[in-house]
């Protein structure tokens, strides 16, 4: 069995989701699309970057990551139902993405998520060292967030519109509600086109940092140095940020979206954040959970599972 596996090239984290596969199965992966049995289209949105014709004589399975329902248009549709007719099976990492396709496809559906490398994602060094080494203060509450926030549209005039689905207004209206209530917050950025968060933070006037193309070793730096990671988004795969921060011991809360509530502790997750508790408990929980269920080792066989059942 060789496994294709399409990436969009972006340095997102589809490209490393894709690099860790094919590491970890070795000679069963192929960089040719020709000589595959099977195209994982793990990129679902660069589908049509490989010929039809090819797609037809070959074993597909489509991640699809998230829908956002304002977005699924017309448009959205047809796209997913002409590549419906050549998909095998469809793999979803959370139960509110299967919940969606399943309206549009009679398809089978199957739900696993995403993994983690916790011998990379562990925390190596203190809260305070990581905050010296990155340049920042030892004594404020830095909130941090890690994805981009802002459409692509608009940019270049200097019109930041929030990528709604991510949920960078929840983010600033809890940031906003922190620093009212502790007075002692600053804001840890990461990742590009985080021009919609900077605006807001700017008007506030409250002090962000902001690291534009941090490397992977960097990232890690920033999740150990932060307070606490602040997921906002509306709509989610993952994210991946749910898992790495746990991971790590980073304290974290976010809105039910994703795979959140399969990694942490309720009390962490609610739509208003202001609601959401956090402790060492919770924090040891969440550790727990990621590295006894969702390391690379344990997560990678339950997709080759998958492929052999397609």
């Amino acid at each position: 069995m060789k496994i294709f596996t399409l990436r969009p090239n972006e340095d997102w984290i589809c490209d490393r989701i894709a690099n860790e596969f094919d590491q970890f199965i070795g000679q069963q992966s192929t960089r040719n699309a020709y000589e595959a049995d099977i195209v994982w289209l793990l990129a679902d949105f660069c589908w049509n970057q490989i010929p039809y014709e090819m797609l037809q004589k070959k074993k597909v399975v489509v991640t699809c990551h998230h829908i956002v329902p304002s977005k699924f248009d017309l448009n959205a549709q047809n796209d997913f139902r002409l590549r419906d007719k050549i998909v095998d099976v469809y793999h979803v990492p959370n139960e509110r993405t299967k919940e969606f396709i399943q309206q549009y496809t009679k398809k089978p559906i199957v739900m696993l998520p995403y993994w983690i490398d916790t011998n990379f994602w562990t925390k190596n060094k203190s809260r305070n060292q990581a905050r010296q080494e990155l340049g920042l203060p030892l004594d404020k509450t830095l909130i941090a967030s890690f994805q981009r926030d802002t459409e692509g549209i608009g940019i270049s005039q200097g019109i930041y519109l929030p990528k709604i689905e991510k949920g960078p207004d929840i983010f600033c209206d809890f940031v906003e509600y922190d620093q009212q209530t502790s007075g002692n917050v600053e804001v840890l950025l990461g990742g590009w086109r985080r021009q919609y968060i900077i605006n807001r933070l700017e008007k506030m006037n409250i002090k962000y940092h902001y690291f534009e193309l941090p490397t992977i070793e960097k990232i890690r730096d920033m999740y150990i140095a932060s307070s606490i990671y602040v997921v906002g988004s509306r709509y989610e795969g993952g994210p991946q940020a749910v898992l790495e921060a746990s991971a790590l011991k980073t304290p974290i809360i976010s809105t039910p979206v994703g795979c959140a509530e399969q990694v942490l502790y309720p009390s962490s997750i609610n739509r208003d954040l202001t609601q959401c508790i956090v402790n060492n408990e919770i924090i040891d929980y969440n550790y727990n959970n990621v590295v006894e269920n969702f390391d690379i080792k344990k997560v990678i066989p339950r997709y080759l599972e998958m492929f052999k059942g397609v």
